[in-house]
């Protein structure tokens, strides 16, 4: 496997929120930061490809510290030259 993480160091994502972030239509909800664009679509969709290819996907976070998210992937074979 090799992992990937990319990291902000935005407002994070407060702990009750964060096993739902990967749900279609997920927002997390500061209502001090007021509204936040997007369709929480995003996470979504990063989920259901790193699972597809047989990863997993997780998020490390703290408000007001930012968020992390790491992905997994199988590590492949390059193709045979033919």
């Amino acid at each position: 496997m090799i992992t990937l993480r990319v990291q902000d160091s935005g407002v994070g994502i407060p702990q009750d929120q964060q096993a739902r972030i990967f749900e279609r239509f997920a927002r997390v909800d500061q209502p001090e930061q007021g509204k936040v664009p997007g369709v929480g679509l995003g996470l979504y969709i990063a989920a259901q490809i790193v699972t597809q290819q047989g990863g997993q996907i997780w998020v490390e976070s703290a408000s007001g510290k930012g968020t992390t998210v790491f992905f997994n992937l199988p590590r492949t074979s390059p193709p045979e030259a033919v």
